[in-house]
């Protein structure tokens, strides 16, 4: 009689032989690589991912590959034809997200904006749609004039020192959120800070995106189980996020003014009822956590690297700040001060900035790939067969570096950028119906802070450092290695 020890291996054997020819199975016309049982692909996926799928597709000379990742069949893109024809064409296919456990804990359970998959993100979306026509609520260009107001007065009282530049970019993208959303910011200088709510969403925030970075106990389902018990119990960020909102929003049910909204809170009270409604808080605390999760880290690291490059590139500087230098001579501004001297009605007279601001975007992508999608049924691109349940990556990383679509990609060259906005390869911000939503909000709030900055500082490293360093750090998104920089007055 076999042991149950044995009967046990012999199940192993069985399913291992079973899941190798599974994901090894062959399509016509298809590079095929070879996959281990359980592992799939990932063992060639080792060190930096980005650098070795990079390599492994210029290897196999391949804009597009099918991959194992543990238990997720995926399909890698850096084709801009075919991604369109992905996330455009056949858009009512791929609407949903693939689901993955640090999605679902940071993303209230699949139906934030962000992560919501089916009728969740239809409903979701119509509602950001509705209010955000709203004309109290559409322009926020006040405010980041006001934000970048206040946090160049307290980089002007750094003195000339080596600085720390993080906790100011991370307190300006938060605010700027903060303010459109609740009408709440945290000042840029220690003080004796009280509004426990505001403080409390920073320091809450922070820690979600650092644990929201994908693990490799998200490859495999049988995980998700354990992966979801984990985030319960050890990781009360979101929670505690979530208290703070709902205290936000008891206090804007207290003092609302129908006749005369204050923010994007008071708009969603109004159009969802919750004098009617109250369940619909629900929908209010989901959109507001989506919003500032989604919007926050992922402006802060682009402005950093910005920060980065412009004090790396003192030829690149010194062209932004003629280009600067012009506006303010035109309009007889006082340099000294710490207004705000360029606004977005600047914008087109400063092409030079934008191509900045662009290949920066470019050299240094926010992330390896765009939010994942997944396929709603067999469908067949390009004579490429993408089976139901596909998870679809659009490569960034590799589509930016690539040779076929850039001329010389490793460097840093923001003139291609001046006459040519390369808007058929280039979507930082994904593309189709369901790119982000947030892409204007975010391409503003840069704009005024990189132009104010370069008026009013000359960006340099610290003594005794030739060039800061550029390595990018993976984690959810690629961020920098801690840096100081030198904020000398102009």
């Amino acid at each position: 009689m076999l042991s149950v020890l044995n009967i046990l291996l012999l199940l192993l054997v069985i399913y291992f032989i079973y899941d190798y020819k599974k994901k090894n199975k062959r399509y016509k016309n298809e590079l095929t690589i070879r996959a281990l049982p359980v592992l799939g692909h990932l063992h060639l996926l080792g060190g930096r991912v980005n650098e070795s799928l990079f390599s492994l597709m210029n290897q196999y000379k391949t804009k597009t590959i099918r991959l194992w990742l543990g238990d997720n069949q995926s399909l890698v893109v850096m084709d801009p034809e075919i991604l369109h024809e992905i996330y455009v064409k056949n858009f009512s296919n791929f609407i949903d997200r693939f689901e993955l456990p640090v999605m679902k804990w940071y993303g209230n359970d699949y139906r934030a904006l962000s992560s919501a998959v089916g009728q969740d993100w239809k409903d979701t979306k119509s509602i950001v749609i509705r209010v955000f026509s709203n004309i109290k609520i559409r322009q926020a260009s006040h405010i980041f004039e006001d934000q970048c107001q206040k946090m160049i007065k307290a980089m002007k009282n750094q003195n000339g020192s080596a600085i720390n530049i993080k906790p100011f970019t991370q307190k300006y993208t938060f605010n700027n959120l903060c303010k459109y959303l609740y009408s709440l910011d945290v000042p840029y200088e220690d003080t004796n800070f009280s509004n426990s709510q505001i403080d409390g969403l920073l320091k809450s925030i922070i820690p979600i995106w650092e644990n929201a970075t994908l693990k490799i106990v998200d490859m495999f389902k049988f995980l998700s189980p354990i992966r979801d018990v984990y985030f319960s119990l050890f990781r009360p960020e979101i929670s505690i996020f979530k208290k703070y909102i709902n205290e936000i929003f008891q206090d804007h049910v207290k003092t609302i003014d129908y006749e005369n909204p204050r923010d994007l809170m008071d708009i969603l009270i109004i159009d969802l009822d919750i004098k009617n409604n109250p369940e619909n808080f629900s929908k209010i605390e989901a959109i507001g956590t989506d919003i500032l999760i989604t919007g926050f880290e992922s402006t802060n690291i682009t402005l950093q690297w910005i920060i980065i490059m412009i004090a790396n590139y003192p030829e690149v500087q010194e062209k932004m700040y003629v280009e600067i230098k012009s506006i303010l001579d035109s309009q007889n501004v006082d340099n000294k001060s710490s207004k705000v001297h360029i606004t977005l009605q600047n914008r087109n007279s400063t092409p030079y900035v934008n191509a900045v601001i662009k290949e920066t975007m470019r050299y240094k992508p926010s992330g390896p790939f765009n939010m994942p999608r997944k396929a709603a049924n067999d469908i067949t691109i390009k004579d490429i067969f993408i089976p139901k349940g596909t998870q679809i990556l659009h490569f960034h990383y590799g589509m930016l570096k690539s040779e076929d679509f850039w001329l010389r990609p490793n460097e840093f060259l923001p003139e291609r950028f001046i006459n040519d906005n390369h808007s058929d390869i280039f979507f930082p911000f994904s593309l189709g119906n369901r790119s982000c939503i947030g892409l204007n909000f975010a391409q503003d709030e840069i704009y005024i802070l990189v132009t104010n900055i370069i008026s009013n500082f000359k960006l340099k490293p610290p003594p005794g450092v030739d060039k800061l360093d550029e390595t990018e750090c993976l984690g959810l998104s690629f961020f920098p290695l801690p840096f100081k920089i030198i904020l000398e007055n102009r």
